[in-house]
């Protein structure tokens, strides 16, 4: 199975003034949150299971996401204690991805051809491809 973790877990202190505490991957970008453009280019591109790293309004993202459903996709939420960063928390959740997958940051928006993108690097031989 085809796996995207979004890493969400940033505090979004720029973005305070004008969002309060909402977490920077429920900003509105277009009339709906941020992560779910990220959630339906992953389902786009028949990535049906999504890993979201989770610290700052963790409960508030957990609620938004559910399990997935209505994004065809199934979505679990890995809270962090404590914010780890990049590594940090893809090493402490290591046991629960899969071989290969993509990552997202959970406050960038992108437009990508993630099945082309995901061909090339099974086809390059290369321990990690970055865009």
């Amino acid at each position: 199975m085809k796996q995207v973790v979004i890493l969400a877990g940033g505090q979004g202190t720029r973005l305070a003034e004008r969002f309060g505490s909402l977490p920077k991957a429920l900003v509105p970008i277009g009339g709906k949150p941020l992560i779910e453009h990220q959630l339906e280019l992953a389902c786009g591109h028949g990535f049906a299971d999504v890993r979201v790293f989770v610290h700052h309004q963790a409960a508030q993202l957990q609620q938004h996401l559910g399990d997935g459903r209505r994004w065809g996709a199934r979505v679990i939420c890995v809270v962090e204690p404590t914010p780890l960063g990049t590594a940090g928390a893809l090493l402490a959740a290591l046991d629960q991805l899969a071989d290969r997958f993509i990552v997202f940051y959970g406050d960038t928006m992108v437009n990508v051809d993630l099945a082309r993108l995901w061909a090339a690097h099974q086809g390059s031989g290369a321990d990690a491809t970055l865009v």
